[in-house]
């Protein structure tokens, strides 16, 4: 299939009107300052004592000083440091450690990849902010405190304040999905051409759609298969 590249993004990525009404105006991103913004979770989460580095063990060498190694584990190339002969107690000390590990690499991708979106949000949105401060005292109080939203007063609170308004109070989920497309349209514009931009919108709304049936479904213990919403349509794909 023959493509043909659009020299500037479409226009379709330059706006987008939220389920609720509210218009965003959307701007290129400079991908390498979100990605050294994204960079800084796993320094946080080191911080916080969460264990994203492999465990380690201590090899004595043949000349008797010791060196600290970072342990191994690849059952398909059948290379395990984990297991110590003769001492299942420490061998179930080492697996709970790598266990504890590979929990904190999951947790580590899925606040990268929060905080890489809400770094392409703050960046590439314009919008027309919150009037008055009741929304955040609502939202202070939903959170049950976790949400801690600047003092309008505090230096440089402003545009903090108005992103979390945007964030927690008016991106659906089909918003949230729909605008991190267009970002990365935007600012890579040049790798994509007209219909891709077009079979990867219609591949978006299917994918969020089928994601929140599951969910849905597992809410209400519904097992048998039913008909997701979308399913039988036509829909493109990226060329």
């Amino acid at each position: 299939m023959t493509t043909t590249p659009f020299p500037n993004p479409p226009a379709e990525a330059l706006t987008h009107t939220t389920e609720g009404g509210l218009e965003l105006t959307l701007k290129p991103v400079r991908m390498v300052l979100v990605e050294l913004a994204t960079m800084g979770v796993e320094d946080e989460m080191r911080a916080e004592g969460r264990p994203v580095d492999p465990p380690t063990f201590t090899l004595t060498l043949a000349t008797g000083e010791t060196e600290t190694l970072e342990h191994v584990y690849d059952p398909e190339n059948e290379i395990n440091t984990l297991v110590e002969p003769d001492d299942a107690r420490a061998t179930a000390a080492n697996y709970a450690r790598w266990r504890m590990y590979e929990k904190a690499l999951e947790e580590l991708e899925d606040r990268q990849g929060e905080r890489r979106m809400k770094e392409m949000f703050r960046a590439g949105l314009t919008f027309e902010g919150p009037t008055g401060d009741d929304w955040a005292d609502d939202l202070r109080a939903r959170s049950a405190g976790k949400i801690e939203i600047p003092e309008d007063n505090e230096v440089g609170a402003a545009g903090e304040r108005a992103y979390m308004w945007l964030w927690y109070t008016q991106l659906s989920q089909m918003d949230v999905q729909q605008i991190h497309l267009k970002l990365m349209v935007l600012s890579q514009g040049q790798l994509f051409s007209e219909e891709q931009f077009q079979g990867l919108q219609a591949s978006l709304q299917s994918k969020v759609a089928k994601s929140v049936w599951a969910g849905f479904k597992e809410f209400v213990g519904e097992d048998e298969e039913e008909d997701e919403p979308g399913a039988g349509e036509g829909s493109a794909s990226p060329a």
